[in-house]
């Protein structure tokens, strides 16, 4: 067997043995897990069962570790029991991709020393955009080139189904796809333009799409275009990301479509440690400011102009 895969195993193992809790029918440590997270260090857990679904999984324990030291990212994982290797269960593998999607492409040991990607055992998963692409990095250049076919999924939010789709920025240009932008646009910001006693610079939001970038879209069943948000190097730093535009249609702004857009466009890619991200939020908006906070953005209250302020990240979201 693979040293690296067996290191893992080493680990966990010792760790098992039968702990009587409260009741005879309640234990714990029958199954140990192991990590090794991406800086190579390895974390290690045991399950608890116990009554009225309280207990938990040795995977939930060990990742509980991973993340107590300030890490996310699994590089290969292990679940021993006595005398087998298990493979995670539904919820495990779904939590170990909610704690960062990059855990798609994490190692999982099965028995008989088998092994398979964690993305592989939860195929079409809601947090990535396309399950046939691997994750791809968000950069100043944005995820795609014009050479590629936009990334789409039909994703389940609330009763209702919708469409996302990644596109290149700069295979917008003068399409219907960029119209609808602009109509979204006008729908949104006409009227806070026209209360500043100005008109909407619509000429300047066209020329934007010959900037290299990413816009990914939701639409509904019909294919009406209900937000889109839109990303690329910013304009005074090209080596920081500028979230430019995230805008959502009146009728669907109860938070569930800036959700899935401001959460696809972050916990979908692999975000370098040091990347810096930036957007503007308008200081009115306290459900958006929410979200970046919890998303890990330092909202700079001092730097309202406008009434808007500076949103910035620095490195991956925190994803809960």
């Amino acid at each position: 067997m693979n040293p690296d895969l067996q290191e893992l195993i080493d680990s966990a193992r010792p760790l098992v043995r039968r702990l009587i809790l409260g009741r005879p029918d309640f234990d714990a440590a029958t199954v140990a897990a192991a990590i090794r997270s991406s800086s190579g260090k390895i974390y290690t857990g045991v399950c608890i069962h116990l009554s009225c679904g309280i207990g938990f999984c040795a995977e939930h324990a060990a990742a509980a570790e991973m993340i107590k030291a300030g890490e996310t990212q699994i590089q290969m994982i292990v679940a021993v029991a006595d005398d087998c290797i298990l493979s995670p269960c539904g919820r495990c593998r779904e939590f170990l991709m909610q704690i960062d999607p990059r855990n798609a492409e994490s190692i999982v040991i099965l028995d008989g020393g088998r092994t398979a990607r964690l993305g592989d055992l939860l195929p079409h998963h809601w947090l990535i955009p396309s399950t046939s692409q691997s994750l791809q990095p968000m950069t100043t250049a944005g995820t795609r080139s014009a050479a590629h076919a936009p990334l789409s999924a039909i994703l389940s939010v609330g009763h209702r189904n919708m469409r996302l789709v990644s596109f290149d920025r700069q295979s917008l240009t003068n399409t219907a796809e960029m119209e609808a932008i602009l109509r979204l646009d006008r729908e949104n910001m006409e009227a806070i333009f026209s209360a500043m006693g100005c008109s909407m610079p619509e000429e300047r939001r066209k020329q934007a799409f010959d900037h290299p970038g990413t816009i990914l879209m939701v639409t509904d069943d019909a294919g009406s275009l209900l937000g889109y948000l839109e990303y690329g190097p910013g304009w005074d730093n090209p080596h920081e990301i500028y979230l430019s535009s995230i805008q959502v249609s009146r009728q669907h702004q109860n938070g569930s479509v800036f959700r899935v857009l401001l959460r696809h466009a972050l916990c979908s890619a692999a975000i370098p440690q040091q990347q810096v991200i930036r957007t503007h939020v308008q200081s009115s908006n306290r459900k958006a400011i929410r979200l970046y906070e919890r998303l890990g953005f330092r909202v700079d209250t001092a730097s309202e102009q406008n009434g808007t302020m500076v949103a910035t990240l620095i490195g991956p979201p925190r994803i809960k």
